[in-house]
């Protein structure tokens, strides 16, 4: 098995390198005439069509609702996640089979972040 600090070094190292090739790519596309056009065009639809949405959600819609259900979902989301990582800890077998017979089976990612 790898040293852990090996890996991390290396993608450490392959971040840094993509980093350098993604700000070279934005570095061309500033220069670009007809892009730089193009966003000021999707900064104004941007702008239209959110002044669109806010008219009918103000006036359609119950905002009130909207984020009460928003909320709902955050906390059963996280429920969610609560109950299956104590199911995977226990070691039982973690499932969901869905109203059509889909088989949902959990996946976890790993992050590190400065301690």
């Amino acid at each position: 098995m790898k040293d852990l600090t090996e890996v991390y070094n290396r993608l450490k190292l392959k971040k840094s390198q993509r980093k350098d090739l993604r700000t070279s790519f934005q570095d061309e596309l500033k220069n670009n005439k007809r892009y730089q056009e193009l966003l000021e065009k999707i900064n104004e639809l941007k702008i239209e069509k959110k002044s669109i949405e806010n008219e009918v959600l103000s006036r359609e819609m119950d905002r009130a609702k909207l984020e009460e259900l928003s909320l709902d979902i955050k906390t059963d989301t996280e429920m969610l996640t609560d109950i299956t990582l104590n199911m995977f800890l226990a070691q039982e077998p973690v499932e969901i089979v869905d109203e059509v017979n889909n088989k949902w089976t959990p996946v976890f990612a790993v992050r590190f972040r400065k301690g």
